[in-house]
């Protein structure tokens, strides 16, 4: 059976606590709880969505999801407020974002020929067919950077949601 404690009796408990911890020891150790749940309940091959609304307990999340990813685990996050979110909890993860652009190829300075016009029209519809992929050198190392796919969730009523 689940329990559930109203927010006064959560606020004394934090508050009892930070007068023997930190409150940013008070998080990690909330943060460690959490990823350890997670890492135990979660069913192998899935990817859990950490919600992270404003707050500290918001920053609970984001380190939380940080713990995570350390372990190895892929971890996407969904910022409820990102003008809101807990500063030090987003700098432990790293974002990746979906994009939004309005593409003006004609009077692109960057395309000022059919040359260079081919080059990122050949680009964007690398973009468009989710296809776009590039090869180069870094530090004597050959890398491919490719388009991530659709991410694909099951919602809590079962049923599928595509990003």
């Amino acid at each position: 059976m689940l329990c559930a404690h109203d927010a006064s009796a959560v606020r004394a408990a934090e508050e009892s606590a930070a007068r023997t911890s930190s409150w940013d020891d008070l998080m990690q150790q909330a943060a460690a709880a959490l990823a350890d749940v997670l890492l135990a309940e979660l069913p192998a091959g899935r990817t859990p969505v950490v919600l992270v609304g404003p707050g500290n307990n918001g920053g609970d999340a984001l380190f939380a999801a940080a713990r995570l990813r350390e372990r190895g685990l892929p971890v996407n996050v969904c910022l409820l407020e990102p003008d809101r979110a807990h500063a030090a909890g987003l700098a432990d993860v790293v974002l990746e974002s979906a994009m939004t652009a309005i593409q003006d190829c004609e009077d692109s300075v960057a395309a000022v020929d059919a040359e260079d016009k081919v080059l990122v029209y050949k680009n964007w519809l690398g973009l468009m067919k989710g296809d776009l992929a590039e090869t180069f050198e870094k530090g004597g190392r050959t890398m491919t950077r490719r388009l991530n796919d659709d991410l694909t969730l099951t919602t809590p009523g079962g049923g599928t949601l595509v990003l």
